[in-house]
């Protein structure tokens, strides 16, 4: 029997990684490739060792509260960093979302105070009373209470923003648009 039979049998892919991947990587590469070994290659792809379960075994047994701690606090900085750009994105939004449900009800007001709400459509006269009673829903909420598309929901809502932005006469209204800096909406 020679290397090559063994090796007909095994497969001929050799997996390897650079002196650089943590403990954690290699363990896992073994679990899920189902190997016991990996090679070492330098950046010049030259063969510097090879790491075995065995290795893996003997350094858990000498350094292992030690290796241990270290993957643990590795594993809780990722996930406070996840953490807080999941955290800062949904503030965002929501600052976003309430600074809009605020304009519209603002928008909604002003168009039912000078009588111009009664005259729109029957979808847009809809959203405009569903962002009313729940104001701090969702477009998806609304559109789910009105049976209507998200898209449906937004163009109505953009649609009062835009009325309300217009004086009968077409002059401007003073103050922001509808988030837009300022720019109303023709």
């Amino acid at each position: 029997m020679f290397v090559s039979d063994i090796l007909s049998q095994k497969g001929g892919l050799v997996y390897s990684v650079t002196p650089s991947t943590s403990v954690a990587e290699v363990t896992q590469q073994l679990s899920s490739r189902r190997i016991g070994s990996v090679l070492v290659l330098s950046d010049q792809s030259t063969v510097v060792g090879i790491v075995s379960e065995r290795d893996l075994v003997r350094a858990a047994a000498t350094h292992g509260a030690k290796m241990l701690e270290l993957e643990a606090r590795q594993v809780s900085r990722a996930l406070r960093g996840e953490l807080n750009r999941v955290l800062n994105a949904e503030s965002a939004n929501l600052q976003r979302a309430v600074a809009a449900a605020g304009r519209q009800l603002e928008a909604i007001d002003r168009l039912e105070a000078d009588g111009r709400l009664a005259s729109q459509p029957r979808v847009v006269r809809a959203v405009a009373a569903a962002r009313r009673e729940t104001p701090e829903a969702t477009l998806a909420d609304l559109a789910v209470r009105l049976d209507l598309h998200r898209s449906a929901v937004q163009r109505a809502l953009e649609r009062l923003e835009r009325l309300a932005l217009h004086e009968e006469n077409g002059a401007v209204v003073a103050g922001a648009g509808p988030g837009r800096g300022g720019a109303a909406l023709a």
